[in-house]
This record gives C-alpha cells, structure tokens and sequence, in this order.
C-alpha cells in the first residue's frame, strides 16, 4: 500500500528521490516546498 502512495506522490512532483539505490530516500521536492511556504 506504501507503494502506491509514493507512486501518486511522485506523479504530482510532492517527492523525489536523492541518492543512491540502495542508500537514497525520498524527500519533499523544491516545487512542492515553494508551494506551501507560508512566509509573508
């Protein structure tokens, strides 16, 4: 079920993944962070 949820999360630009195969993670996308940046 994990699955799929990154699978939508990658389709909408909200995460990429960073690093290697095996020693990378996902973490939130630049797009997606200027989106909800709430600084005025």
């Amino acid at each position: 079920m994990v699955e799929r949820y990154l699978r939508t999360a990658k389709e909408l630009g909200i995460i990429e993944f960073r690093g290697a195969a095996k020693t990378g993670g996902y973490y939130l996308s630049n797009k997606f962070r200027k989106l909800t940046d709430l600084k005025s």
